[in-house]
């Protein structure tokens, strides 16, 4: 007799479909809920396993089927009944002990049936799982139990099926085989050699003492020195009828396809010697799986396809990256993603621009403002409803909520912040009352607001008032940060970019005076020398809502105003941070320059103002340098600011002719004509 060897075998592999996972936790959901289980799943593996590949088994959608149905009947795919355990606690799954779990199943489960009548028993499975809903993680540990025998199985011989048979009995085989399996699912076979024929029937017809009898094995494995572990199990339940030590010969029969040829060449023939085992109340049972080399579980993580945030995102993200096949392909939403937004109004034009930026793939935006909803406020302000006027909602929290469940991904915050203003005193006790702490309040929300300007890429100003754009305007110009203001009239609007500086702390560069004898247009203006909204003015901001009367005091605008005016503000601020200069990006003075922009600016002419005018539908780009002497621009106020700080704000709250003195403008004036000056109104300001 050649020297024993014990015979070692190839364990499955689990391979989950992410599909199973879908169906499982809606299953989890509706049916299950707190029940644990276990419930009946299934799974398929082949005997046709490709060379160089470990043998799998195969979860899918259809393995929550009612367990004992049978799909269609396939040569080489094979279908086996297991258990899943849905574990409701992380902890309970950590800290079960999985040697008594796996002993428990393996003694109730495996060779309890006349497996000669039901041979598919003999291999069964069993997942143990934890499924967290909440952000679609998924524990899991497949087994396969197997009994540990007192005497493993020794090897005798192995030999390739074509050195045992020869080739007309290998055709006999394969023939006989596929007729058998027309009419049996069963994985286990008997296979009778007589002559050049084989003759293929079930198990339970096997002879073990004759020596033309073989046990048949659908094999996973393709290991040419190791078979799989359904050998395995069968070879632990002839140990528990024989009652000597016997010899059993096992086919381990290979099914596999390459080409359109079939071939069942790598089949193994084994020759193992078995000594009989008693069954035992307390068999130990292995099979748990590997895991990267260790005995451990795995973790699937498919927040990325079963979370609705995660779809919405995707969704969201669908029509703009439909845009760089075509349209624009340069287009960089990488860009808007993370750029940080800070919109100062969260009235009609606030909540539009909100709504824009969402459409663009912005994620990050911080709402500010000071006043709740009111119930005029939903039928034009588009993140509000009527129970937010109900409930007297702030208006920057209640756009931040509308915006987060408009898009759950979004990063938005909101500040419930009153912007301090020229001309409407601070430190006056007899105009406040409580000088001291009306000081300290004022000072904290200058603070505030300059700490959310330095910590954002872009601020909308969007303000009811002109003089409350004052102090936005100045920060944001000694950050060096993009500014685009947008502001209503009746029928009118106003949208206009503000210039960025060459280098934060400094002023907006003025144009050089120009020869009045040059012939050369002026075509167009770098960014970093564009007017801001008070550039120009010749007076100071200054409390603009004395003696208003109610039409003053709110919007009285056609409604499609705040619409325009909110999307071109948004479309202005994509088209700087798609342009190579961004915020120093040049403004051309009319469609006519078109032709000389950059050839690789992806969005074409960006304007410095847009003027429109709906009474006759029209729009007119106006485009003017800084002025020198800006009451919030000019390098006078930004240096009169880094010296003095707060202290030189206070002043200017508590008298807004005292910026005009900083600037210069009182100077100005005095050398002027009056008369010869067109003072800009105020009533392009209101959105309340």
């Amino acid at each position: 007799m050649a020297e024993q060897e014990s015979l070692k075998f190839a364990s499955l592999d689990s391979m989950v479909d992410t599909a199973f996972w879908h169906a499982l936790s809606k299953r989890k959901l509706e049916e299950y809920q707190l029940e644990e289980g276990p419930f009946p799943i299934s799974g398929e593996f082949t005997n046709g396993t490709a060379l160089g590949l470990s043998p799998r088994l195969n979860i899918d959608l259809n393995s929550l089927n009612q367990s004992g149905v049978i799909p269609e009947t396939r040569n080489n795919v094979h279908h086996i009944d297991g258990s899943i355990v849905i574990l409701n606690n992380l902890e309970k799954f950590k800290d079960l002990d999985k040697q008594a779990f796996i002993d428990e199943f393996g003694r109730e489960n495996l060779f309890n049936t006349d497996y000669m009548k039901q041979p598919n028993s003999l291999l069964t499975f069993v997942v143990l799982t934890h499924l967290d809903l909440k952000h679609h993680h998924f524990f899991y540990w497949f087994a396969f139990p197997s009994p540990v025998q007192e005497h493993k199985p020794q090897l005798l011989r192995k030999s390739a099926i074509s050195e045992k048979f020869t080739s007309n009995q290998i055709n006999s085989l394969t023939e006989n085989y596929d007729i058998w399996r027309k009419t049996s699912s069963d994985i286990f076979f008997s296979a009778r050699c007589s002559g050049e024929l084989i003759k293929i029937s079930n198990i339970e017809s096997v002879d073990i003492e004759s020596k033309e009898d073989y046990f048949g094995v659908c094999d996973p494995s393709a290991d040419p020195n190791v078979p799989g572990w359904p050998v395995r199990n069968l070879l632990a339940a002839l140990s528990t009828r024989i009652k000597t030590t016997q010899e059993v010969k096992v086919i381990c029969f290979r099914d596999r396809y390459t080409h359109g040829e079939r071939l069942v060449s790598h089949s193994l023939v084994l020759h193992v010697q078995l000594q009989p085992e008693t069954k035992q109340a307390e068999t130990k049972f292995i099979g748990w799986e590997r895991h990267k080399d260790k005995l451990q579980p795995r973790l699937t993580n498919l927040s990325a396809t079963m979370d609705p945030v995660k779809l919405a995102e995707s969704a969201v993200d669908l029509n703009l990256k439909l845009m760089l096949w075509r349209m624009m392909p340069d287009l960089d939403l990488s860009n808007l993603h993370r750029t940080r937004c800070l919109i100062l109004g969260a009235g009609t034009l606030g909540c539009n621009v909100g709504r824009q930026l969402l459409a663009w793939g912005f994620r990050s935006m911080t709402f500010v403002d000071n006043s709740p909803v009111s119930y005029s406020n939903p039928v034009r302000q588009t993140l509000y409803t009527f129970e937010d006027a109900k409930a007297n909602a702030r208006k920057a929290t209640a756009a931040a909520e509308a915006i987060k469940r408009i898009f759950p991904s979004a990063d938005v915050h909101s500040a419930d912040l009153t912007i301090p203003m020229p001309g409407h005193p601070v430190s006056n006790s007899s105009a406040t009352g409580r000088s001291e702490e009306h000081i300290a309040e004022v000072k904290k929300a200058f603070t505030q607001l300059e700490e959310l300007i330095r910590s954002h890429d872009v601020v909308f100003l969007l303000l009811d008032t002109r003089e409350a754009r004052w102090l936005p305007t100045l920060l944001a110009t000694f950050h060096g940060k993009i500014a685009i203001t947008a502001a209503l009239g009746f029928d009118s609007y106003l949208v206009m970019r503000h210039g960025v500086p060459q280098t934060p702390g400094s002023a907006p560069t003025p144009l050089a005076p120009r020869n009045p004898s040059s012939s050369t247009r002026l075509v167009s203006i770098h960014g970093s020398s564009l007017g801001c909204y008070f550039c120009n003015d010749v007076v100071g901001p200054t409390n603009s809502t004395i003696d208003r009367t109610l039409d003053q005091q709110c919007t009285v605008s056609r409604p499609g105003t705040s619409m325009l005016a909110s999307a071109l503000a948004v479309e202005v601020c994509v088209g700087l941070l798609q342009h190579p200069d961004r915020g120093h990006a040049p403004a051309f003075m009319n469609h006519a320059a078109v032709e000389q922009m950059h050839q690789n600016d992806t969005f074409g002419l960006l304007p410095h103002q847009i003027r429109g005018f709906l009474a006759q539908f029209s729009e007119v780009l106006p485009c003017t340098a800084a002025f020198s002497h800006c009451t919030a621009c000019s390098q006078l106020v930004l240096d009169e600011y880094a010296k003095n700080g707060f202290g030189f704000l206070l002043r200017v709250f508590d008298d807004a002719d005292y910026l005009e003195t900083v600037a210069g403008l009182k100077e100005l004036q005095l050398s002027t004509a009056i008369g010869e000056v067109l003072v800009l109104g105020d009533d392009d300001d209101l959105d309340d």
